[in-house]
């Protein structure tokens, strides 16, 4: 089975290397509920996922507004 970005689900360790992030920061976000964070799923009481093209949207929305903010 091939997997695209769409399809894959990242744990938090995953999608803070992407991010170039620590794992805690995305964590704390979650903790902390944070509105501005990229969207996660919580599977199991403990097992939460990121989607990958969410997180790629995540990214690329940060960019459009730091590049308008110039």
């Amino acid at each position: 089975m091939i997997t695209t970005p769409a399809d894959r689900l990242l744990s938090t360790e995953q999608a803070a290397e992407i991010l170039n992030l620590r794992p805690g920061t995305l964590i704390a976000w979650r903790s902390r509920r944070d509105a501005g964070a990229p969207q996660f799923l919580r599977l199991g009481r403990r097992l939460v996922r990121y989607r990958e093209d969410v997180l790629r949207q995540w990214i690329a929305a940060r960019d459009r507004a730091g590049r308008k903010a110039r």
